[in-house]
């Protein structure tokens, strides 16, 4: 059976297939997750047949395909159910991107992804240049789904981890942007505390009162909630928002000018990091 979307449907051998866990938008299916999955299988059958794509592997020259999407259901059916064959939707992709697309929509459909694991598969999409509006309109989101999870990225690894265990809202999200690491752990502690007491957590802080027309130097924290108020505003994080985090010691020199040469290379300008600065990233 062939569908002209999801593929020709053949079933394959574990031994030729390839369950890449770096590939998967979850990371790494242990075996314990997919117990309950497992047990439905062994009852229904395998309702949903998973989508593979040909693949070769030089680690490995038994292998002729690789998983797209179904990464839980070919590990459940590999590991638990001890299948030998699995069925298969065999599919051509005109690159990676769009099979990261195909495992991507799957997984957003089957709501099988909390939203760090969401936003870092999206980054994909960011890494090649895409705008938020494009990015929705590719998996058939809001713009506001896929701003909050590109925000999401740039807090620290801790708060991204209690987005993802669902104790922050997408509006904390929104609300942390900007802010020093320092900040936005205090305030995670702040919503744990309320959260236990069973109170409602501020979402709104103060606004500190400042002088527009004082010139002078301006600290990290100013430099984070001035990026926060931008972002706002305009629709995109821009080169304006890397050279504030690069005034803020943020990010680093090379990290920025790598920025510029991207920004340049979109625009048709011819500029490349100096070789100095290379040479001292290498060593």
């Amino acid at each position: 059976m062939t569908d002209p979307n999801l593929g020709t449907l053949i079933k394959i051998a574990f031994s030729e297939l390839l369950i890449d866990h770096e590939f998967n938008h979850r990371g790494r299916v242990a075996p314990i997750d997919v117990l309950d999955l497992a047990k439905s299988i062994e009852r229904d059958g395998l309702q949903t047949p998973i989508s593979v794509q040909p693949w070769t592997d030089p680690t490995d020259p038994k292998i002729k395909y690789r998983v797209v999407a179904g990464h839980r259901r070919a590990t459940a059916c590999k590991l638990i159910l001890k299948w030998d064959m699995i069925p298969c939707f065999v599919k051509v992709y005109q690159n990676q991107l769009a099979a990261k697309t195909a495992s991507l929509i799957e997984n957003l459909q089957r709501k099988e992804l909390n939203i760090k694991q969401e936003a870092h598969a999206i980054k994909v999409f960011s890494d090649a240049y895409w705008s938020e509006n494009e990015i929705a309109d590719h998996l058939s989101q809001s713009r506001g789904w896929v701003k909050v999870r590109l925000q999401l990225l740039t807090l620290c690894d801790k708060v991204q981890d209690y987005a993802a265990a669902g104790l922050l809202t997408q509006e904390h999200i929104r609300l942390l942007q900007g802010k020093s690491e320092s900040q936005q752990l205090e305030f995670v502690r702040e919503v744990k505390e309320a959260k236990a007491k069973g109170e409602k957590v501020l979402i709104e802080k103060p606004i500190k009162k400042t002088n527009p027309h004082v010139l002078k130097p301006r600290n990290r924290e100013e430099i984070f909630e001035k990026i926060s108020e931008l972002y706002s505003i305009f629709s995109e994080m821009g080169l304006w928002a890397r050279c504030m985090s690069w005034c803020a010691g943020q990010i680093t020199e090379y990290e920025l000018m790598k920025d510029v040469e991207k920004l340049a290379a979109q625009q048709g300008l011819n500029y490349r990091i100096p070789a100095a600065m290379l040479a001292e990233k290498i060593a």
